[in-house]
């Protein structure tokens, strides 16, 4: 379920936040600074807009999840290193599934799953793997796969 209040991840210095395998469901999302570790898992689900500025994930997901009648969540990626993210934009509406990347690039140092919703504007990076959902409809943004080593693309069904 989504959740409806604001969460915030600030730190100072060397301060973090470990998911230990939960899962943190919210309206929307800020990180301004700080690392998020997600020893065995974990994950942050933002129903509503996502906004950051600095900080690093070593472990865990962002999932892009808002399934209520908002036309486009916003995601301001800041210079954050996002591990894993997961767009998850359902509505039986499609009229209600963007998710628009603002400002700067967003940076995803492992794995980026497209299940459902449409990028409607920007760029994501992917250091990982691509995995997309036949639920998934594309969008004028633009996914790039720059990582080091071999990637893959996955075609999955919804």
């Amino acid at each position: 379920n989504a959740g409806t209040g604001t969460f915030t991840i600030t730190a100072t210095g060397t301060g973090s936040l470990d998911l230990n395998a939960g899962t943190i469901s919210c309206g929307a999302f800020t990180h301004t600074a700080g690392t998020v570790n997600a020893t065995g898992g974990g994950t942050i689900k933002a129903a509503g807009d996502i906004s950051a500025n600095e900080g690093t994930w070593n472990a865990g997901s962002l999932m892009i999840n808002n399934t209520a009648s908002v036309v486009t969540q916003n995601w301001t990626p800041g210079s954050v290193a996002w591990y894993d993210v997961q767009i998850n934009r359902t509505n039986s509406d499609n009229s209600y599934d963007n998710v628009a990347v603002l400002t700067s690039a967003a940076n995803v140092t492992r794995n980026l799953t497209f299940s459902d919703g449409e990028l409607a504007s920007g760029t994501i990076n992917v250091g990982g793997n691509l995995t997309v959902a036949t639920a998934a409809s594309g969008g004028a943004g633009t996914i790039v796969l720059n990582g080091s080593g071999a990637q893959s693309i996955t075609f999955t069904a919804a």
